[in-house]
């Protein structure tokens, strides 16, 4: 079964991440998958006569992660603030100011909650409303919609969110070699518990640290490595491409 977290942690995207993977290549026949333990790859599984170890990563910017992982952590307790204080039920999504610079996690939600409180009694239920510059320290644009349409209940309970991801970066050669050497290192361990140990890159391509595509290039580029089979994931999509890599180059 295919599970997709809004929020994911560690363990949960790679669970996604492995989930989709078997669920695009069901020509594996992939069976008896099991969580691998350290120095295991993250997980076992056999196929025909061999014992398939996998790896799972991602190509995130390793700036960009905890200061994605701060900016959820704003947005989940905007969220449990404007439940506490009976806020009308609302779904809202923000852009940050930016995605390089620190944030206070409890002042942002802070100020957050404020804005859409201070803007609710000045809007309707027929339409998102936007406001492009809020003018708060943290985050610069807001979208409210209220929690019904037309006076008939949508949503149920309060949503804090990212917009749809409308851009992304395509071709992150470079970037997938960088993962590929990280692993590497950790090589030796993984394949003493199974025959072959491949690695699977994946991305939730609807958040923008990981808005990611890959095209002709990445696909006849190959990469170095001692991993006998190398994959790309676009996990929303459920879309999987095998990349060629050599430890021969």
């Amino acid at each position: 079964m295919r599970t997709l977290y809004s929020n994911p942690n560690k363990l949960e995207k790679e669970q996604s991440f492995f989930e989709t993977f078997r669920s695009a290549r069901t020509d594996l026949h992939i069976r008896n998958p099991r969580r691998g333990k350290p120095p295991e790859p993250d997980y076992l599984f056999s196929i025909s006569q061999k014992k398939i170890g996998l790896e799972v990563t991602s190509p995130v910017k390793e700036l960009l992660a905890p200061l994605r992982t701060d900016q959820d952590k704003c947005l989940k307790k905007a969220c449990q603030i404007a439940k506490q204080i009976g806020l009308e039920t609302v779904e809202v999504k923000v852009q940050f100011r930016s995605d390089h610079d620190p944030i206070d996690i409890d002042k942002a939600a802070e100020e957050l909650v404020q804005f859409v409180k201070k803007e609710i009694p000045k809007i309707d239920d027929t339409k998102s409303w936007h406001y492009y510059e809020s003018g708060l320290k943290y985050i610069k644009w807001i979208s409210i919609h209220l929690g019904t349409v037309n006076g008939r209940t949508w949503l149920p309970n309060h949503r804090f969110e990212w917009p749809n991801v409308n851009w992304m970066e395509r071709d992150p050669i470079d970037r997938i070699q960088s993962r590929i050497d990280e692993k590497q290192l950790k090589y030796p361990g993984y394949i003493q518990s199974c025959d072959e140990c491949w690695l699977l890159i994946g991305v939730n391509e609807w958040t923008a640290p990981e808005a990611v595509a890959i095209t002709n290039e990445t696909k006849n580029h190959v990469f170095s490595g001692a991993f006998q089979r190398l994959f790309f994931l676009r996990n929303i999509e459920g879309i999987v491409v095998e990349l060629k890599i050599s430890s021969h180059i």
